[in-house]
């Protein structure tokens, strides 16, 4: 048999060296072993590597470390790739003219904060699955382009609520499980540029791990939507979708009651307006 070239013996390395640290949660998704060794090395070889381009950038609240930490931790600590994707992630937020200061709701564009409004995506910071994920809710029903000017508004929404949400070292290393219900949802609701944006920033760009999708109540145009959208996916985020319509039982096998939403038979009472009077 043909010798393995320089690329594969590298790439096979590399796997070898992180099954070291990690192991399977028991939903499929990998965790690490974070040891004191592990993460001191790990800081120092990325703050090394992006370095040599120029390329450390220091947050608002100065805290390099506890940032590098976010790419570490999505990348598996996989230093090479954790360091293209934090340049990746700043380079994309100095385009958009946010810069090096921490995202703050008050700091967020007018037609942003419109879109945050709407309710349509949701954060009840604190509330978990299962194994600790935090629990991300989408209503695409509620999302109103007449009143919304531009499409990156809703990506640019994303990257604030997950910004907010990473701030918590637990969902740093668990991820978030996205519930979506799409009760309401028309065709005109459904933007193909802002779901194509945020499907980019969330598989590319924001340092957060996807442990699943969980989609309910699709509606009747969902059998060919659904092929275009999962063009923009990875095959391991297309991996972790379930699509379960009414079945609203089947979410307990991930959720307690009290993780959730009331419109899906549990107990999840989450107060979003409340929440955006005292949002960060």
């Amino acid at each position: 048999a043909p010798a393995p070239n320089a690329a594969a013996a590298a790439a096979a390395a590399e796997e070898e060296e992180e099954e070291e640290h990690v192991e399977d949660d028991g939903t499929g998704q990998i965790m690490v072993d974070e040891t004191p060794d592990l993460i001191t090395s790990s800081l120092a070889e990325m703050r090394g590597l992006l370095s040599k381009d120029k390329a450390l950038r220091m947050d608002g609240d100065g805290n390099v470390d506890e940032v590098l930490l976010r790419f570490l931790r999505v990348m598996k600590f996989n230093v090479t790739k954790a360091a293209a994707r934090y340049v990746a992630h700043w380079d994309a937020r100095e385009e958009w003219g946010y810069g090096p200061a921490p995202l703050t709701y008050s700091a967020l564009p007018d037609d942003v904060k419109k879109a945050t409004s709407l309710g349509f995506l949701q954060v009840p910071f604190g509330v978990r699955d299962k194994t600790g994920r935090q629990i991300v809710l989408a209503y695409p029903g509620r999302m109103d382009w007449s009143i919304i000017e531009d499409d990156n508004s809703v990506k640019h929404l994303m990257w604030y609520v997950m910004d907010v949400a990473l701030r918590d070292e637990e969902t740093q290393k668990k991820g978030v499980l996205i519930i979506n219900n799409m009760a309401g949802a028309s065709r005109d609701s459904m933007n193909r540029n802002a779901i194509q944006g945020v499907l980019h920033s969330l598989q590319n760009l924001i340092p957060v791990r996807l442990g699943g999708i969980r989609l309910f109540n699709q509606p009747w145009f969902f059998s060919w939507i659904f092929p275009v959208v999962s063009m923009f996916m990875k095959a391991k985020l297309r991996e972790r979708i379930r699509v379960l319509g009414t079945d609203y039982a089947a979410l307990g096998e991930w959720c307690e009651p009290p993780s959730i939403p009331e419109q899906l038979g549990g107990q999840l009472a989450w107060d979003h307006e409340a929440w955006i009077k005292i949002a960060p």
